[in-house]
């Protein structure tokens, strides 16, 4: 089993390996990694007094390794020192089932006493669909499960697919958020990115990066782009419109996807994407509200994408009773009860329930990203990201008109415990 590989690799190949082995037997992520960066320094100091215990015990271990073998003088040479007689064989052997029972009771307590603190669930699988043209090894199994170790335990193994009629394990060297479009429906499969203390794309000779785009659609959880809250100065509705074109330093916790107020990031204006997705700030998987499906961006960067359609800084106001731009989208997670999806199944005349529209107005309402249907029973254009009740939409709220940074309406109160994020892929 794996904690007992962790044990014997403690003594084989010093306490590096084996603390690592341990690791991924409890499904702990370190916080840097599995293969890299760890030190005795490092370490939670239950580990340290937990591997010191284990180490002592492996030595034992090694001493009395050839001792249960038939061939007792063969054990006298190999360990002249305590082997006096063949007798004494017999009792380092029954030292060595003492020392099995003392390392399952360490190992025991070292997962009751670490695990709540370091371990974290696994991904959860996603039935009828696969990752395609990214598996490096198949090989047939008995159950799921052990496709969850074969990946733990394969360093560059970022995610699975498993083959139902067969019982077959497809281990992939991508993960569907490094490569979307290779993420296919199959009934046939479920799939499953590996566990969060998988090596990072790029960082070894076997996992090579073909572009920094994909490394960073790969890690995706560090590469938020913006927030929009309503807890804080309406930073994405001032009139100036100066963050949506012009603001070149970050602002906020960037590296956060929980924070609950305004943020911006150099991926902004920095990173070229083909798609993005709207995830909220409560939701610790960051499942997608939306995400875009047909190469939204173009290889662009999302400030570029916006900001293309024209210049509407200073109370320029946008084209009325149209959207200037739009991409397709599908919908997830809690997107029914999160503001701002209000029309997300609502087809109308000037957009369809499964579109964002940029720079869209109707008399009296406008958004800078609308989510969803407008026009006809769909209504006004005031829910999305960036939205307005200006007479002629606008940033410049005159007269006192409200808007919001994102909502299903700017009137009434305002959507304050959570915020929307966005991420480019």
């Amino acid at each position: 089993m794996v904690i007992v590989a962790g044990l014997q690799a403690s003594l084989a190949d010093e306490d590096e390996r084996g603390l690592k082995t341990l690791r991924r037997a409890m499904r702990c992520s370190p916080g840097i990694g599995p293969f890299k960066g760890e030190s005795l320094e490092t370490r939670p100091n239950v580990l340290r007094v937990s591997l010191a215990l284990l180490k002592l015990g492996c030595q034992l271990l090694n001493l009395t390794s050839g001792i249960s073998r038939k061939n007792y003088p063969e054990c006298n040479l190999k360990y002249p020192h305590f082997a006096k007689s063949n007798q004494s064989c017999i009792k380092m052997n029954k030292i060595k089932k003492t020392f099995d029972l003392l390392s399952l009771i360490s190992v025991l307590y070292l997962l009751n006493v670490s695990v709540g603190k370091q371990c974290k669930t696994a991904e959860a699988s996603i039935s009828g669909k696969a990752l395609m043209g990214y598996t490096f090894k198949s090989l047939a199994v008995r159950a799921p499960f052990e496709c969850q170790v074969l990946c733990e335990n394969t360093f560059h193994c970022q995610s699975y697919n498993f083959f139902l009629p067969r019982k077959i394990c497809e281990l992939n060297n991508r993960t569907k958020e490094a490569r979307p479009r290779n993420f296919v429906t199959d009934e046939d499969r479920f799939y499953v990115r590996s566990w969060p203390n998988r090596v990072s794309l790029g960082t070894i000779p076997e996992l090579s990066a073909e572009s920094c785009m994909e490394i960073v659609s790969s890690e995706e959880e560090k590469v938020v782009s913006a927030r929009f809250s309503n807890t804080d100065t309406r930073h994405w509705m001032l009139d100036s419109g100066h963050w949506w074109y012009d603001r070149r330093e970050a602002f906020g916790e960037t590296t956060d996807p929980s924070g609950n107020t305004d943020m911006i990031s150099p991926l902004f204006w920095l990173l070229n994407g083909s798609d993005f997705k709207i995830t909220r700030s409560d939701d610790s998987e960051h499942t997608a509200l939306l995400q875009t499906t047909d190469n939204c961006l173009g290889g662009h960067t999302f400030r570029s994408k916006v900001t293309n359609y024209g210049d509407f800084r200073n109370g320029t106001i946008w084209p009325n009773a149209r959207c200037l731009g739009t991409c397709k989208v599908q919908y997830d997670g809690q997107y029914q009860i999160t503001d701002g999806f209000v029309r997300a199944s609502c087809n109308g005349s000037l957009q369809a329930a499964d579109k964002v529209g940029f720079w869209c107005e109707i008399g009296w309402s406008g958004s800078v990203i609308m989510i969803g249907g407008a026009g006809g029973a769909c209504g006004t254009t005031y829910h999305g990201i960036g939205i307005t009740t200006a007479k002629e939409a606008s940033f410049s709220a005159e007269n006192g008109r409200a808007e919001d940074d994102f909502g299903n309406s700017p009137w009434g109160s305002s959507e304050r415990s959570y915020s929307l994020n966005l991420w480019i892929r």
